[in-house]
């Protein structure tokens, strides 16, 4: 992929990528200098970005540090009851559900895992590059992996009883400075097709974040949503017209400005009135 973003990038394409990218000098050493030079040749950019990570794993936690005087430790929890996820590639090849125990091996055997094994860390490095910190390493822990108890049928597809059910990644990033066993931060993210496996947090149908700030003081949030497709609630063609706007308490010089809901980009002549 990243000779891919390479050539757009070279091209004078500007790049917005939802899988890879967020913190992209954390593995490959010198990848981030090549993509800033393919930027620049083209006079274009190059984004990463994404929900988790990108936002509420990053950029969120980095915000909520700010009404705390002292951070001690970030924690990151994502469960996500994944029944209801439609995506056959996204549950089965990229994550591994399905597989037997002893086949979930990062290796070129399994593409998905590998990316995940670099993709998720790349938000811890995005984390400590947010607050500024001093960066040391980031370990992984071994997966922890529950397998399913019963032959399963979930919407990305059939999964056989024996076969993995349940996952739980863990990553920690350390300062300098840190003790072996005390992280500054901890990601966990955890993922089932089954409820009640041995180990498994639970979301009881749903995805959720929820972030810990230690410090002075602590501080919690806990965001939820639907791992499921939502059904349409109408069709296009029941869609009702907007009215326009009422405009007629404006002045005479300003009604004209106004459209049907069209956002319009300000001009000189506008803020000169």
């Amino acid at each position: 992929m990243t000779e891919n973003v390479i050539a757009l990038l070279e091209s004078g394409k500007n790049v917005v990528s939802v899988s890879d990218y967020i913190s992209p000098d954390l593995w490959r050493p010198g990848l981030l200098e090549r993509l800033d030079a393919a930027a620049k040749r083209g006079g274009v950019t190059l984004h990463g970005t994404g929900i988790d990570p990108g936002f509420l794993c990053d950029r969120l936690p980095a915000t909520l540090t700010g009404l705390s005087t002292e951070v001690h430790h970030i924690h990151m929890t994502e469960i996500a009851d994944l029944r209801g996820h439609p995506n056959p590639a996204m549950i089965m090849e990229l994550l591994g559900f399905g597989l037997k125990p002893e086949d979930f091996t990062l290796d070129l055997a399994n593409p998905g895992l590998i990316y995940c094994s670099l993709m998720f860390p790349q938000a811890l490095h995005a984390l400590f590059k947010l607050l500024q910190l001093p960066f040391d390493r980031i370990e992984t822990a071994e997966p922890v992996l529950a397998v399913a108890t019963k032959d399963l049928t979930v919407a990305a597809g059939d999964v056989a009883a024996g076969t993995i059910a349940g996952i739980t990644w863990v990553f920690k990033g350390f300062r300098p400075d840190d003790p072996p066993d005390e992280p500054f931060a901890t990601h966990q993210w955890s993922w089932y097709l089954e409820e009640g496996l041995p180990g498994m947090p639970e979301a009881h149908g749903r995805y959720q974040i929820r972030l810990d700030v230690l410090g002075t003081p602590n501080l919690q949030t806990v965001t939820r949503s639907s791992c499921r497709r939502p059904e349409p609630r109408f069709e296009l063609s029941q869609r009702r017209s907007q009215p326009s706007p009422d405009t007629s308490w404006l002045p005479s010089s300003a009604s004209g400005r106004l459209t049907s809901g069209h956002p319009r980009r300000h001009t000189s002549d506008d803020r000169a009135h």
